[in-house]
This record gives structure tokens, C-alpha cells and sequence, in this order.
């Protein structure tokens, strides 16, 4: 239960915060980035956080032991089945913060990056996962990855943590 809390607290400020610096005509300029810096820490910890509420202690500990216990892919893939079935269910058909976010994406000007496609519920996640994978390290230490590649889907990760603390909330029994 402290763990969902926690996550729960996360993607409350984080929603907060991206709407506070995230207006809708936001345009993000190579000097801007530090503005969404702190919604995608809050955020990225808050998927972090409900995703492991649903690992079990030796899975988590396994995870922390071969220092992948932050890879928001890895976590998600470490979730048992029904569990990610569920919260797939519930990605399609959620409506919950049904505002649009624009998704950070950045490179250097000699990179070259692809952008996301469309595709069903559960490439979208892994997909968006694999982009993402790093985001609260890298935004939380953006000063370091200033000349980086770097990506955020605000849309699809707000409603994966929606999922997954809606998801979670059924199991312990509790509201949302």
C-alpha cells in the first residue's frame, strides 16, 4: 500500500507540475528544457513506483542486484501477465487526463532520430518504455545530458501510470 501511495502522490504533483509548465502553446527551445525537467522526474518516479508495486520482493531485489531496477522497460516487462494484460486493458480504454501533452523530443544536430508510430496497445507501451527508459536519470541530471538524444511521451506515459495505479487500486480494493 505505501508503495501505491507513494506513486499516487508522484503523478499527483507531476500532473500539477506539467500543467504548470507546460501551457498549451508551450514550445520547447534548446535553453527551455529545464522547465519540464521536474514534471518528468516527478512523473518517470511515479511509473517507476507503481510498476514495482507489482513485483514481488525477489524479482525487485534481483532487479536492484543486476542495476536494472530503474528501467521502466524492464520493470514492466518483469510484471507478471495477467497483471500487464490488465493495465493494457484499461490504457484502451482510459480517458483520464485526456489532455494533450506534446512529446519532448530532442537530438543534437548531427543525430538523427525516428519518431514513435502508432501501433497497438501493448508496442505502444513497450515502445514508448524503451524511449523513455532512462528519463528520470536523464532529466533529473540534464545538465549532463545537455548534448544528448533524449525523449519523453508525456500522453502515453501519464495514462500507463493511470493504468497501472487504477490497475493496482482494484487489487488492494481501494478507490483510485
Amino acid at each position: 500500500m505505501f508503495v501505491f501511495k507513494m506513486a499516487q502522490d508522484f503523478f499527483e504533483q507531476g500532473i500539477k507540475s506539467v500543467k504548470e509548465a507546460h501551457p498549451p502553446r508551450f514550445r520547447l527551445k534548446n535553453e527551455t528544457p529545464w522547465k519540464i525537467s521536474l514534471p518528468i522526474c516527478l512523473l518517470s518516479f511515479s511509473l517507476e513506483l507503481a510498476l514495482k508495486g507489482f513485483l514481488t520482493n525477489d524479482v525487485k531485489q534481483k532487479l536492484m542486484s543486476d542495476k536494472k531496477g530503474h528501467k521502466l522497460a524492464i520493470l514492466y516487462k518483469n510484471i507478471p501477465l495477467d497483471s500487464r494484460i490488465a493495465i493494457e486493458n484499461h490504457f484502451e480504454t482510459c480517458r483520464a487526463h485526456n489532455y494533450y501533452f506534446f512529446n519532448i523530443i530532442y537530438r543534437s544536430r548531427n543525430q538523427q532520430s525516428k519518431l514513435p508510430v502508432e501501433s497497438p496497445t501493448r508496442e505502444k507501451i513497450l515502445d514508448t518504455l524503451e524511449r523513455c527508459n532512462d528519463a528520470f536519470i536523464q532529466f533529473r541530471y540534464l545538465h549532463e545530458f545537455k548534448n544528448s538524444v533524449y525523449y519523453f511521451d508525456f500522453n502515453t506515459i501519464i495514462k500507463l501510470i493511470h493504468s497501472c495505479l487504477a490497475v493496482k487500486a482494484n487489487d488492494l480494493g481501494v478507490k483510485p
